[in-house]
């Protein structure tokens, strides 16, 4: 970026521009790897760059480091101090965007988890469509193990009635992100067993007042008939 900024100004010294205006081009180069490196140091780096070459170049006497103009003098320490600061704030907008990008898309993720897994219904579907979810968001391939004790390096998975078993990692290590996600899914395993579990006591009693229904009109009719 910096050569390509050094080639396009000395082909505008060629043509009679001024320095005001050149200097401008390596104000744009230092903009540019700004945005390019998202680096607050590169930044800072191609403005003092962009300082020597001008004084190399374009200020009298050229190609030295001394400067005799006072005029000259002045715009070289204007374009530090404007390329210091218009560089680390584009450095700055750039990291910001990135990480607006990555919250943005943590949260499609978290949002596909809890949708895919909160929609199943049964416990057997409920785990397989946690586990089908993981390995498309991580592309690590993980089981669930029930039970109250957690195997080593598994993911708890939770209730209001305590551990109901883990999520265990079987290929590979996980990375930050993807450990994010795991962490994600076993909370959001652990909401949807506890519902199925709610589901089946509630469908467990309602068999059992059926089933008293049943023997209390049995032995009515059988009072009736005796």
């Amino acid at each position: 970026i910096m050569a390509l900024a050094t080639l396009s100004s000395l082909a505008m010294g060629y043509f009679g521009v001024d320095n005001e205006s050149v200097i401008m081009v390596f104000l744009l180069g230092v903009l540019f790897t700004a945005v390019v490196t998202s680096s607050r140091g590169f930044a800072i780096g191609a403005a003092l760059a962009s300082v020597m070459l001008f004084n190399l170049l374009f200020t009298e006497p050229r190609y030295t480091f001394i400067v005799y103009n006072t005029n000259d003098l002045m715009l070289l320490a204007f374009f530090l101090v404007t390329g210091i600061v218009s560089g680390t704030v584009a450095s700055r907008l750039q990291r910001e965007m990135e990480l607006a990008g990555e919250n943005e898309r943590a949260a499609r993720t978290m949002y596909r988890l809890a949708s895919g897994i909160l929609s199943a219904s049964g416990r057997e579907n409920v785990i397989r469509e946690a586990e089908a979810l993981v390995r498309e968001q991580t592309g690590l391939l993980c089981r669930f193990a029930p039970g109250p004790d957690t195997p080593g390096g598994g993911y708890e998975v939770k209730s209001a009635s305590g551990t109901l078993g883990a999520l265990v990692v079987d290929s590979g290590e996980a990375d930050k992100r993807q450990r994010l996600i795991l962490q994600a899914a076993a909370a959001q395993l652990g909401v949807a067993l506890e519902r199925e579990s709610l589901v089946m006591d509630r469908e467990n009693i309602r068999l059992a007042m059926e089933r008293e229904q049943q023997r209390g009109m049995l032995l009515r009719s059988v009072a009736h008939d005796l």
